[in-house]
């Protein structure tokens, strides 16, 4: 249970966790005024009420998920970015891409791209326009988030296929933003989220957003994907939150 309940917070317990205790959740309604990219049209500046809901917890260590974190026109406009990248994917993607290695072992097995940069602005990229509204939320009622000061962040899109995997590693930053994507239904098996120093494992969902301290190790178990189904995998948003 979260020591320090949120203002407005009802108690919630969730079975996309196993292994961890029971979270304060909170609902967090917010009017998203959506900035499109210069040459979009969907959705410019209009005012549009959304619902996050999230879980915060403080044993056995801080953390904290966000279930439903972007709105439907911030998901159809990142949506079309990633049908643009993943077309392009032979010229754009590069394999393992500043991988993990551990005493000469490659940790992962994925494709993605750095998006700043891919990105010479930033203003020509949904994803990454979008992703900053983690900076207006992740002051979550815990000990280490609650009075966590960051003011920088490095975005890597990742993808995975049949045979994709990230096994147990660190991150560089002080907190690791993780927020995952897929096309519905899913057709994969797999890709599910742990922290397997502390035996947690988190089911994957979609449009769902998982922050957490860099140094707790964390791991993507093997996605299973039918040829067939090329493109229809997981995509992750990794945000590297740090301090200039």
């Amino acid at each position: 249970m979260v020591e320090q309940g949120f203002c407005k917070a009802q108690v919630a317990s969730s079975n996309l966790v196993r292994g961890s205790q029971s979270s304060i959740a909170q609902l967090v309604e917010q009017v998203t005024v959506n900035h499109p990219v210069p040459g979009s049209s969907p959705g410019g500046g209009v005012s549009k009420k959304h619902i996050m809901e999230i879980h915060a917890f403080s044993k056995p260590f801080c953390y904290f998920y966000v279930e439903n974190f972007y709105n439907e026109t911030e998901l159809d406009l990142i949506w079309s970015e990633l049908e643009y990248l993943y077309s392009n994917r032979e010229k754009i993607f590069v394999s393992n891409l500043k991988s993990a290695t551990y005493e000469g072992e490659i940790l992962k097995d994925n494709v993605g791209i750095f998006m700043d940069d891919f990105y010479q602005n930033r203003d020509y990229s949904h994803i990454l326009n979008f992703n900053r509204k983690l900076f207006d939320i992740y002051n979550v009622d815990t000990w280490f988030f609650k009075h966590l000061n960051v003011d920088k962040d490095g975005t890597l899109l990742s993808y995975y296929e049949n045979g994709g995997y990230y096994k147990p590693h660190y991150d560089g930053s002080v907190a690791t933003a993780c927020t995952w994507l897929f096309k519905e239904p899913k057709r994969f098996i797999g890709g599910n989220f742990s922290f397997p120093e502390f035996d947690i494992e988190i089911e994957l969902k979609n449009n769902f957003l998982i922050c957490f301290p860099g140094q707790i190790k964390h791991s993507v178990s093997e996605v299973k994907l039918n040829p067939e189904d090329a493109g229809y995998g997981r995509w992750c948003i990794s945000q590297f939150l740090n301090h200039r």
